[in-house]
């Protein structure tokens, strides 16, 4: 009996660790199944008791519009089942509406354009195009198309070119589509501009980096983003000069990994618990005896279990200097103080995981403070994603316009 107490034991603690792995508060939504979501389980309950009100209603997938553009009438010369020609027209009819895609013709514009002699400067003048980037053979519809193609479905320069061949038998090459990439960069410039003003002005930044490739060399792409805005950049290196060249408000505070280049950015900061809780769960050490692993888990155990306490307590008892400082001290009574081997903590893995943590002891419990901070930096990671999977597929720039204007564009 006590042997079998003993199994169920380890394998509910087992199923336990398989679920948390869904229902931890680092877990991205994407990754959690629609059946343990609250929400999704809420809709499908109040669907169950509307099924009879949803049941009068159209089916939804194949569900046609009531309003149509034009009509004609489709006739039969012969009848459609044998073939016969002896047919004749009854009264009864039937309706239905299709959906028909046209597809866009080019339209090719003489522009006339006059020149002018002013007066003023003494100089022949001519006045722009209102709908043209300049120098470009493309209209500002056609620029904005292949930038969406390029950025947002990660289409590379030669299968624009191919789709603009298949689609709308225009045959441009792939050094038309990098040239038309590259002049949205003097488009762009204004708005681009304001987006740093606006993040250089915001009272929270997330921030992060990722690798990015410019003509094979490895290069380093930023992004700063609030709830609204988001700006990227992408620099050659990644150290805290570059960090600190996006100038934030003084009353800033900085959600960011534990990364050295944003010791300076700025002020206040919070370092992030997915980057810490990540860290934590790959140590690169091998244990030496079976009571160094157990010590491990057991300081991870317990700073993890101070982090959970720390947002529910913030729930509870909303935010303030004194919480977060109240935190602070137990986080160090947990970890000890530096290069000792405090709370009989030892091994590479643990010395290494309270150095991750001293190094930024002041900005672990930051959110403890002040509601709008959060206590990851997930919310930049996202913003990366998609930059990432465009990387994955190979993508790169070839120059340095050509980088500039991708990060405007992204």
């Amino acid at each position: 009996m006590k042997d079998q107490i003993a199994f169920l034991l380890k394998e509910n603690k087992r199923l336990l660790g398989e679920l948390r792995k869904y229902s931890n508060e680092n877990t991205p939504s994407g990754s959690i199944p629609p059946y343990l979501k609250e929400s999704v389980r809420e809709k499908s309950q109040q669907a169950r008791k509307s099924e009879k009100e949803e049941s009068k209603k159209s089916n939804q997938r194949n569900s046609r519009p009531k309003e149509h553009d034009r009509e004609r009438e489709i006739i039969a010369k012969h009848c459609p089942c044998c073939g016969g020609k002896r047919i004749t027209r009854k009264k009864k009819k039937y309706t239905r509406i299709t959906l028909h895609i046209l597809f866009p013709s080019i339209e090719r514009t003489l522009n006339k354009i006059w020149a002018y002699y002013c007066l003023d400067c003494k100089k022949e003048v001519v006045p722009r195009l209102p709908d043209a980037l300049p120098g470009s053979k493309f209209d500002l519809n056609t620029a904005i198309l292949i930038s969406v193609l390029f950025t947002a479905f990660n289409l590379s320069e030669r299968k624009i070119s191919e789709m603009f061949s298949t689609i709308f038998s225009l045959d441009i090459s792939p050094g038309s589509v990098s040239n038309c990439l590259r002049r949205l960069k003097d488009y762009l410039a204004d708005d681009y501009d304001k987006l740093e003003k606006e993040i250089e002005k915001a009272k929270y930044v997330h921030r992060d980096e990722t690798g990015w490739r410019k003509n094979g060399k490895l290069n380093w792409l930023w992004v700063a983003s609030t709830a609204k805005t988001v700006y990227f950049q992408i620099t050659e290196k990644r150290d805290s000069e570059t960090a600190q060249a996006l100038k934030l408000d003084k009353d800033c505070k900085e959600i960011a990994d534990a990364n050295a280049v944003y010791n300076r950015t700025c002020k206040e900061k919070q370092k992030c618990w997915a980057h810490l809780s990540r860290y934590a769960e790959k140590p690169k050490a091998y244990f030496k005896t079976t009571e160094e692993k157990k010590d491990y888990e057991s300081l991870v155990d317990k700073i993890m279990a101070l982090f959970s306490n720390a947002k529910k307590d913030k729930r509870e008892l909303g935010c303030s200097p004194k919480l977060r400082e109240q935190y602070n001290k137990k986080l160090l009574e947990i970890i000890g103080k530096p290069r000792k081997r405090c709370k009989r903590y030892y091994g590479k893995n643990a010395q290494a995981l309270k150095q991750y943590i001293f190094k930024q002891k002041k900005y672990w419990f930051t959110f403890l403070q002040y509601e709008y901070v959060d206590p990851t930096n997930n919310r930049a990671e996202r913003d990366l994603r998609h930059e990432v999977m465009k990387r994955k597929i190979s993508q790169q720039n070839r120059s340095d316009d050509h980088t500039e204007s991708y990060a405007m564009q992204i």
